[in-house]
């Protein structure tokens, strides 16, 4: 090793023709020596620019230097491009990314993208608010800012507790079936509290001015469908679905078949008397049940029945109000259920149901008669 100075202070190239160099260094506190420090040097021909690093112990000092003659002999310069822990971590996302089939390069860009968006993050009710106010601010026509308004700030607790669990079932099937890697996203959104409201029921008298105002609209095609609404509970959805042979007038009864009803079980109902009094008063009873284009007919014979909330407030207020009438009237909650089509003990019929009707309504209800 050669030697220098005065004080005999030692440099050399270690490893043996790396062409790394350790050099002695006295330590020096407040004029005293305080011992010696090794100072390992890099040159910028191999390094792209002259690099140190100073340790207080020889054997680390020819360690690193062991360490980035290997690096230097393996990579060259680029070697130089990470520090230590930057090539750990590198090493660690890689491990991660294993079987992914992602690049290094790739999973960053993916990170910075949802990292930090470039204009902030915002809750989604803040960004909605910002929307509505752009949208106001562009002059947009009170209608479309109305109807745009309902649609991304004015869904109802239940709407989004539906759309909840809609869309935490499309993010477990898609891991279910390795479409996605990660966790189901949804899942960290809370659940909306839902406050119970009372289901919307007819009174006797309005039950009545609504079918005998059936009877006379287009000659009594929607005659059936109130009936069966008012007097059987049948769901709208699946009367539009209902053919005239599920009927039997002569025994009472009628047949939902599994294809149509809600819950796919097939249910056989045992038709209350003024039920098959209003289904006999129907002109003509053959083919499908409902006519066609039953929607558009609906809104408007509704309308013009004097039931202009229909759709706000009365939507399944004809399967609410038999439910209601005929648990008043029968007392009988397994009885009610099986007309109903839920199973016995179904707790959303007691807390839809139970005491919404007297029995002396439930009696006038069921005496309506053509």
């Amino acid at each position: 090793m050669a030697q220098t100075g005065k004080n005999k202070l030692r440099r050399w190239e270690f490893p043996a023709g790396s062409g790394i160099r350790i050099r002695e260094i006295i330590n020096r506190y407040s004029g005293r020596d305080g011992g010696l420090s090794y100072r390992v040097t890099i040159p910028r021909r191999l390094a792209g620019k002259r690099r140190f690093k100073q340790f207080s112990a020889l054997d680390a000092a020819e360690t690193w230097a062991t360490d980035q003659r290997g690096g230097i002999n393996r990579d060259g310069q680029k070697h130089f491009l990470l520090s230590p822990a930057e090539r750990e971590d590198a090493l660690a996302a890689l491990a991660v990314l294993n079987g992914t089939g992602l690049t290094l390069k790739e999973a960053a860009t993916l990170a910075k993208k949802r990292h930090h968006p470039p204009s902030g993050v915002l809750t989604v009710g803040e960004a909605i608010g910002k929307l509505l106010a752009q949208k106001e601010a562009d002059n947009l026509r009170d209608r479309s800012l109305r109807d745009l308004r309902n649609r991304v700030a004015g869904l109802s607790a239940r709407s989004k507790k539906n759309y909840l669990i809609t869309v935490r079932t499309f993010f477990n099937w898609a891991i279910s079936k390795g479409y996605r890697a990660s966790e189901n996203p949804a899942t960290a959104i809370s659940t909306p509290k839902i406050d119970w409201k009372a289901p919307s029921i007819l009174t006797p008298r309005e039950a009545k001015k609504l079918i005998t105002a059936a009877q006379t609209e287009q000659k009594g095609r929607l005659l059936a469908t109130v009936a069966l609404g008012l007097f059987a509970g049948i769901r709208t959805s699946e009367i539009t679905k209902l053919d005239w042979s599920a009927i039997d007038l002569d025994e009472g009864i009628i047949t939902i078949g599994a294809q149509i009803a809600k819950k796919r079980r097939l249910r056989v109902l045992e038709l209350v008397p003024n039920c098959v009094a209003w289904l006999r008063a129907v002109p003509s009873r053959s083919g499908r049940i409902a006519p066609g284009g039953f929607n558009t007919r609906w809104a408007e014979f509704v309308k013009e029945a004097g039931f202009s909330d229909w759709g706000e407030k009365r939507t399944n207020a004809m399967r609410h109000s038999f439910g209601s009438y005929h648990y008043a009237l029968h007392s009988d909650g397994a009885k009610t259920a099986a007309m109903l089509g839920h199973r016995a003990g179904d707790q959303v019929l007691f807390d839809s149901y139970r005491s919404l009707a007297r029995k002396k309504d439930a009696e006038s209800y069921f005496a309506i008669q053509p």
